[in-house]
């Protein structure tokens, strides 16, 4: 698979992300976490149910005690991730957790070195690097206002979680094939969120049309960048795809200022251009 491959599935994947997470952004604040999620799953299984009828069906595949071993935080780690986000993105401002937890391709790149044995060169180690750097320099305008920083913890753990979890995930996808592996997940995802729903009394869901239109806009937007980014770790190196998927953020800015109105702020300007010249590099 050339990079030039590798760098287009990862672009569709970082515009879907971020595409998908303004949108759900939109919807957070009144459903809150939990319930934003509780939607996004159910949507989200049922996009994940047609695309295994229609172009990704299950391969034949044993239950073996490794890929159990493999599952097991592969659901964890998923299901923690998504909450934790969504929870960051709720305290926001979107624009600092946003690019904090999308500095997950440095966990990623050393264990895909370490465990899955791929090779990286000096000049994709210093892409990469550029890349995080470009997507952390988003962070630095929020960082001068007078924001609520309560949700950058969470982001960090965000950052963690998918940093280990997007190294399971390419040995998972080519045992399970590309869609089974989120379908269970969001199958336990859901029986959790709802059981916590309801033991905090939760359980009823806003009725805001405008907010439902955001949500379920974004679970397909992301319901459709998924298989895309399970491809892209299937055909590619793991930590190729997710350093150029990981730029999501750069997209939330540019879409804030052009549909919220925001000003692009000199360090945001410079993040999206570091950006651009990190996927550059990896693009060759």
């Amino acid at each position: 698979m050339i990079f030039s491959e590798t760098l287009l599935f990862g672009l569709i994947t970082m515009l879907g992300w971020g595409l998908g997470d303004f949108l759900m952004k939109l919807a957070v604040d009144k459903f809150g976490t939990l319930r934003t999620q509780f939607v996004q799953l159910i949507f989200g299984n049922i996009i994940g149910i047609i695309l295994i009828y229609t172009f990704f069906p299950i391969p034949e595949f044993k239950w073996s005690l490794t890929l159990i071993f493999l599952f097991v935080p592969f659901c964890i780690l998923n299901i923690g991730g998504v909450l934790t986000y969504t929870e960051a993105i709720r305290r926001g401002p979107l624009s600092l957790v946003a690019p904090i937890a999308s500095t997950y391709p440095i966990i990623t790149a050393f264990l895909s070195v370490i465990f899955l044995k791929e090779a990286l060169t000096l000049l994709q180690w210093f892409a990469i690097f550029i890349v995080v750097v470009g997507v952390v320099s988003l962070t630095f305008s929020s960082l001068q206002k007078k924001a609520s920083f309560s949700g950058i913890p969470i982001a960090f753990a965000t950052s963690l979680m998918w940093g280990i979890l997007f190294v399971l995930f390419k040995p998972i996808i080519l045992q399970m094939g590309i869609v089974l592996p989120s379908l269970l997940t969001g199958f336990i995802g859901i029986a959790v969120v709802w059981m916590i729903l309801i033991y905090r009394k939760e359980a009823n869901i806003p009725k805001t049309f405008n907010r439902w239109l955001s949500l379920i806009f974004s679970v397909v937007v992301l319901g459709i960048a998924y298989p895309i980014f399970a491809i892209g770790m299937k055909v590619s190196n793991p930590a190729i795809i997710t350093t150029i998927s990981s730029a999501f953020p750069a997209v939330i800015v540019l879409l804030s200022v052009i549909f919220l109105k925001e000003k692009l702020h000199r360090w945001q300007i410079i993040g999206i251009v570091t950006v651009l010249i990190g996927m550059a590099i990896l693009g060759q």
